[in-house]
């Protein structure tokens, strides 16, 4: 049995200075029924015989932490969750958590087999290329997104949409390669919560600096840590609001407006790039509290989806052309805030009149809001049926879509215009020895848009 996963002639390998771990844990508290424990402290250890069957090497080291849900034994393998942060190949600078990790370790999309090592929004320093990776040296700041192979012979992959292969992509983590770009076929990869990775160089995305253009090493890491969200968050929000954008301004020269519903790691990200792009932008948000943040990152106006009041006086008085739905919930699922303020109380007839929409009239409640013609937008993954009224989407014109990343060239797109732009997300960077405290943190309810990133050098 082979120790060490096969190595490419395609490929490039990278070295990991951070790593994000904590969303996941706190979703997994949040949304089983049952009560999930940590049954160990986060420590490193070495790799046993069981992991080497997933190609880890007996001298790799890994960060992990074992869940068990209910009051299931501990010898009960099957009924453990294992996050596993491996020392593997392509050594990272920085991996940042995202959301969808949470989705697909709880199964919402698709089945994976456990252990289960997360993560896409990958960057690092390449350390060795491969003979056919001639688009990349040794010492390139490169990135990885959420996928690491695709057929790259289908009509989506001709037109770089790799994301939607005909011949489904393989994801960075989670999935079985099918392609032979990702070393042997039907081997679950695993993610990024690792020192080093490994890809083929057509899934890899160089960035637009190096390390000699920062006058301290301590200015260069803080940079990585901001970028890595880029390779999810950042190209997920850059491709719908430049497709859409160009399409509204493609009919008409007016100013464009465009309503971000969902103030978290895409939302925020969205916000900052929408700034940059000669448009209206409106937050819309169910937490009052989140008003003074949206336009500390460049909101022009804030709605308040939680009441209808607010939302139809969206439609009167201006009107959008595009909404960008990130939260992937139903208001139901928000823990909505009350729409009077914190501490107060209506303040007029029409206040007292407001209620939070319902499920099954939100959807409507939001193409209300928007102008003929109108896009809707939907980014955030909602497992969940949704209701519409068909008359509602009918009778003005208004277009339903989803979103998926974006390919690999516009991936590279989006770290160049965000690089010439500024356009980070905020982060903390913290130790693998803070994770006790930041889960306490998160379980009392993190209200802020930023991202917690362990240092990679903790695990030592």
């Amino acid at each position: 049995m082979t120790m060490e996963r096969e190595v490419l002639d395609s490929h490039v390998v990278l070295d990991v200075k951070y790593c994000g771990v904590l969303y996941i844990i706190n979703r997994l508290r949040r949304d089983f029924d049952e009560e999930i424990r940590i049954l160990s402290r986060a420590r490193v250890t070495r790799a046993d015989e069981r992991d080497q069957t997933r190609g880890v090497r007996a001298s790799d080291k890994y960060f992990f932490l074992y869940l068990q849900r209910g009051l299931l034994e501990a010898t009960d393998k099957k009924n453990f969750f294992f996050f596993f942060f491996f020392f593997f190949f392509f050594s990272l600078y920085d991996n940042q958590i995202c959301h969808t990790d949470l989705h697909f370790i709880a199964h919402d999309v698709g089945q994976h087999s456990y252990p289960l090592v997360p993560g896409h929004e990958i960057i690092g320093v390449v350390i060795k290329v491969g003979s056919k990776a001639t688009d990349f040296k040794i010492g390139d700041i490169v990135g990885v997104g959420c996928m690491v192979e695709s057929c790259l012979s289908c009509s989506a992959c001709a037109n770089d949409e790799e994301q939607y292969c005909k011949n489904t992509p393989t994801w960075t983590y989670g999935a079985d390669t099918r392609h032979s770009l990702h070393g042997k076929n039907q081997v679950q990869t695993i993610g990024g919560y690792s020192d080093k990775f490994v890809v083929d160089h057509r899934f890899a995305v160089k960035f637009p600096f190096a390390k000699e253009d920062f006058e301290s090493e301590g200015e260069f890491n803080e940079v990585l840590a901001k970028c890595a969200p880029l390779l999810c968050a950042g190209i997920t929000m850059y491709s719908p609001c430049k497709k859409y954008i160009d399409m509204v301004r493609k009919t008409r020269e007016t100013p464009v407006k465009v309503g971000v519903r969902g103030l978290g790691g895409l939302g925020q990200m969205g916000i900052k790039i929408l700034s940059t792009m000669n448009v209206e932008v409106f937050a819309i948000s169910h937490s009052p509290k989140k008003e003074e943040e949206a336009k500390r990152i460049g909101a022009n106006h804030f709605v308040l989806s939680s009441s209808v009041t607010a939302m139809n006086k969206l439609k009167r008085d201006h009107a959008l052309d595009i909404i960008l739905d990130t939260v992937g919930a139903l208001p139901s699922e928000e823990d909505a805030s009350p729409s009077t303020p914190e501490g107060g109380s209506p303040t007029s007839r029409e206040d007292k009149r407001d209620k939070t929409p319902s499920p099954q009239e939100f959807y409507d409640v939001a193409a209300d809001a928007l102008a003929t013609h109108g896009h809707y937008v939907l980014i955030g993954l909602n497992t969940k049926p949704v209701a519409i009224t068909g008359t509602k989407f009918i009778w003005n014109d208004i277009s339903l879509h989803g979103s998926l990343i974006g390919g690999v060239k516009q991936t590279k797109e989006t770290v160049d215009f965000c690089w010439k732009h500024k356009i980070f997300p905020d982060v903390n960077i913290i130790s693998v020895r803070d994770i006790p405290n930041v889960l306490q943190l998160l379980e009392k309810g993190n209200d802020s848009t930023k991202r917690y990133v362990i240092d990679a050098s903790t695990f030592e």
